[in-house]
């Protein structure tokens, strides 16, 4: 993964976690109080994330501390590589 951008791997396990809960972009998005686009972009990594827009995500997703932790270490892996 050392090829993409941390924006693509952190949109990349953004996507995964809201696939595992069969949640649609759109629902996501309204959970977000951000359009479609907004989730597309972030999930393919053509757009980054605030600090405030990352913990509403996790939030809206629902993710324990142990997903978060994980996420957290799989980025850093990945940016290390």
């Amino acid at each position: 993964m050392a090829d993409k951008s941390f924006d693509e791997v952190l949109g990349k396990h953004l996507a995964e976690f809201r696939h595992s809960l069969a949640i649609s972009q759109e629902y996501l998005a309204t959970m977000l109080r951000k359009d479609q686009t907004f989730v597309s972009k972030v999930e393919t990594g053509k757009r980054s994330l605030a600090v405030h827009d990352f913990i509403g995500w996790i939030n809206a997703l629902n993710l324990s501390e142990q997903e978060i932790s994980d996420l957290c270490m799989n980025l850093k892996k990945s940016h290390d590589e």
